[in-house]
């Protein structure tokens, strides 16, 4: 969903149910980006317990500061309010989202992949076997090259700014000029968008009914959108594949 010039910066909605409840959290994409949103959850929940929490850092003005360098955006077709502007050629399918859970050494041994060095990640591993066997659902040429986005956490790399920063934190450098967003297409196209979400500790939150118990993003219409999140279990993802729905339904009788 594509935020507005009316919607709410953040929101919060509890859904009670028989067996438990339900907690919806949101928070504007042109306030803050995946990470802040996670830090958010996190203080939410330390708050509730003790009351007490850790101040963020709001301070717009280093990136002001940062401007001279021309290594900031700050608008993004997700966090402009400007209506987006979308090819009138270009239809959007009919998708459907692929859920599937993953431990480490099930999936190294699934796909016979030796890792006796530990350079391999398990992040590396899921992007190159999903791009593979989704290209060859795709039916895209072995002489198309198929780049993969990867959603950045941006603090990692700007001075003066750190975990604790409550805003947007992209790089001009790496979303608007290196070679993977020059012709990138993750919708529509061959391309693909990964957003690994393991590190957001969800599953050790308490928003006052106990900790969480299930963990997911509201469903979108997309064509090559992976999440990659975390469970209850240390050792194990799950993933979400949204694709064409005819591709999703082949997708899934070839995964292991």
């Amino acid at each position: 969903m594509i935020p507005t010039d009316v919607s709410p910066l953040i929101f919060m909605h509890q859904i009670s149910l028989q067996d438990g409840s339900l907690l919806a959290i949101g928070c504007h994409h042109y306030l803050s980006d995946g990470h802040g949103l996670s830090i958010l959850g996190l203080r939410f929940s330390q708050w509730l317990k003790d009351k007490h929490s850790l101040a963020f850092d709001h301070d717009r003005s280093k990136l002001q500061q940062l401007a001279s360098l021309s290594s900031i955006r700050y608008e993004h077709s997700e966090m402009s309010l400007a209506i987006p502007i979308v090819p009138g050629l270009y239809k959007w399918p009919l998708s459907d989202t692929v859920v599937k859970r993953y431990t480490k050494n099930y999936l190294f041994d699934r796909l016979n992949v030796t890792n006796n060095n530990g350079i391999l990640s398990m992040n590396d591993v899921l992007m190159g076997w999903l791009t593979k066997i989704i290209s060859q659902i795709r039916q895209v040429s072995r002489q198309t090259t198929v780049k993969i986005g990867m959603a950045l956490n941006g603090r990692t790399l700007l001075p003066n700014i750190d975990v604790n920063y409550f805003a947007l934190a992209f790089i001009d450098k790496h979303h608007r000029s290196s070679l993977i967003h020059l012709g990138w297409q993750p919708i529509g196209g061959n391309d693909l968008s990964f957003s690994n979400w393991t590190r957001f500790p969800i599953y050790k939150c308490d928003f006052g009914q106990g900790r969480a118990k299930n963990f997911k993003f509201s469903s979108m219409e997309c064509d090559g959108l992976i999440f990659i999140l975390p469970t209850m279990t240390d050792d194990e993802i799950e993933l979400h594949i949204t694709l064409q729905a005819e591709h999703a339904k082949l997708l899934l009788s070839k995964l292991v």
